[in-house]
């Protein structure tokens, strides 16, 4: 697995972007960005990708997906 950064999609959503080179897959991770002082979970899978070529593409394609999804309600 490689981790390919995050990506902030607002004040409150992050999200990890990891790329599996050996099945070319990728996964985002959503992470909420808590008030300060807040506890900071751990992130929960919300997007698999497969057939993706390399690093690059699994970015922008991670992004694309992370644009048109409405994260989950944390609570």
């Amino acid at each position: 697995m490689k981790s390919l950064g995050l990506y902030r999609k607002n004040e409150i959503d992050c999200y990890a972007l990891h790329y599996f080179p050996d099945t070319k897959q990728a996964e985002a991770l959503h992470m909420i960005i808590p008030p300060v002082g807040s506890y900071i979970g751990a992130g929960r899978p919300v997007i698999f990708l497969e057939n993706i070529e390399n690093e690059e593409g699994a970015v922008g394609k991670l992004k694309e997906a992370i644009d048109k999804f409405r994260a989950p309600d944390p609570s």
